[in-house]
């Protein structure tokens, strides 16, 4: 394990910094759910594995995430997280990102918020009023591009 890339038994392909984030984020998952997706859209347009861990708390505090609550997660319960995120993949046999399993079942499909909903509304016997809603066809990301 390089410390330039792994801590606590934990690692990233790109380095320390790119772990401590990804720790961090299930952190506010779990603490901020509904604040998640601006803190990521932020991080995304304005900082980079490698200066992440100086521009991270301006925009934590800035999408009104406690910056302190994060970093105490970080410490113990983030990194508990992160191990039980590793055991999974592990189980699951996932060697690369992004890679998706809707109901243990890996999903080779699109990308689109629409793809998703058809995937996730097929398993359904009788499928919820949800399930007719139309959604976008335009992918975020291309598979394999993260």
């Amino acid at each position: 394990n390089d410390s330039r890339y792994c801590m606590e038994g934990l690692c990233a392909m790109h380095g320390i910094n790119e772990l401590k984030e990804n720790i961090r984020q299930m952190c506010v998952i779990k603490y901020y759910p509904t604040k998640y997706v601006e803190y990521i859209n932020e991080i995304n347009d304005n900082c980079n594995y490698k200066n992440v861990e100086t521009c991270w708390k301006e925009i934590a505090e800035k999408v009104g995430i406690d910056t302190n609550k994060i970093e105490e997660c970080a410490k113990g319960e983030g990194i508990e997280m992160a191990r039980e995120d590793k055991r999974l993949n592990e189980i699951y046999g996932v060697l690369g990102s992004p890679t998706i399993f809707i109901n243990d079942v890996e999903y080779y499909g699109g990308r689109s918020p629409e793809d998703f909903k058809l995937a996730i509304c097929s398993s359904f016997i009788s499928e919820p009023p949800e399930c007719s809603q139309v959604l976008s066809t335009t992918s975020a990301a291309p598979s394999g591009s993260c």
